[in-house]
C-alpha cells in the first residue's frame, strides 16, 4: 500500500474557512472526490464504516482527496467473490455524529452506510454543522438523526442544494444486496457545481501550501 504525503483533513479546512463551511460549489466538487475513493475501496469488496471528515485528507502533490484510516474496514465479499449474508445483530461501530441509521439500530452495515456517512460529511461542509454537533450521548443522537431523516428532513438541508434531497432519498433506496449506482449520486453532485465557476482543484490551490516535496511511497506489504 502506497501512501503520498498528506496535508489538512477536510475538517482542519473547513474550520479554517468564514463560517466554517465551504463555498457550495467547492462543497460538491469535493464530495464527488469522496465519493470516488469509497467506491474505490468498495470496489475491492470493504466498508470503511468510519467515513466521516477527519478521514479525508487533501494530498499535497496531487491535490486530491484521498481516504484514510482502514482500521474498521470489514470485507463484505466472501472467498467465492459473494456477498456475505448479513449477520442477525452487530456491534456500533464508527464515529455516532455520521453513523448511518442502520449502524445505530445495530444492524449489519452495507454500502449503502458507508454513503448515507459521507451524505452527512456533505451536509456539514455545505451547512457548516449537523443538528446532533453538540450531543454526546449516542441514543440521543439517533433520536435527534431520525427526526432530521424524517419529519424535519426539509429543515435539515436548509441551505443545501435541491439536489441533496434526490441523493439522499437514493440512498435509502438501496438494499443490502444491492450495488449503489456511484454515477446517479455523481451526476446530481455535478448539475450544481458546474452552474458555479468554481472548481475544486482552484480552491485547494488556494488554501494548500506550494509543496516540492516528492511523494512518499511507503509499502506496508514487505
Amino acid at each position: 500500500m502506497v501512501f503520498s504525503l498528506l496535508n489538512k483533513t477536510l475538517t482542519d479546512i473547513r474550520q479554517s474557512l468564514p463560517n466554517r463551511k465551504f463555498p457550495i460549489s467547492c462543497a460538491l466538487s469535493i464530495s464527488e472526490e469522496c465519493l470516488s475513493a469509497i467506491q474505490l475501496l468498495h470496489g475491492v469488496g470493504y466498508l470503511h464504516r468510519d467515513i466521516k471528515p477527519t478521514n479525508f485528507c487533501a494530498a499535497l502533490q496531487s491535490r486530491q482527496i484521498v481516504l484514510i484510516d482502514f482500521g474498521m474496514c470489514r470485507k463484505f465479499l466472501d472467498s467465492s467473490g459473494n456477498l456475505r449474508h448479513p449477520r442477525w445483530h452487530t456491534q456500533f461501530r464508527g464515529t455516532p455524529r455520521f453513523a448511518s441509521v442502520g449502524v445505530h439500530e445495530d444492524r449489519e452495515s452495507c454500502r449503502r452506510d458507508d454513503l448515507e456517512s459521507w451524505f452527512y460529511v456533505v451536509v456539514e461542509m455545505i451547512v457548516g454543522t449537523l443538528p446532533w454537533f453538540t450531543m454526546e450521548d449516542n441514543a440521543a443522537i439517533y433520536m435527534c438523526k431520525k427526526k432530521a431523516r424524517t419529519a424535519g428532513l426539509n429543515e435539515f438541508l436548509s441551505g443545501c442544494p435541491k439536489e441533496l434531497l434526490h441523493i439522499i432519498m437514493y440512498i435509502d433506496s438501496i438494499a443490502y444486496y444491492d450495488t449503489p449506482d456511484y454515477p446517479v449520486i455523481r451526476s446530481l453532485l455535478r448539475i450544481q457545481y458546474f452552474l458555479i465557476n468554481l472548481f475544486f482543484l482552484d480552491f485547494l490551490n488556494s488554501i494548500l501550501p506550494n509543496s516540492k516535496n516528492p511523494e512518499i511511497g511507503i509499502d506496508f506489504e514487505r
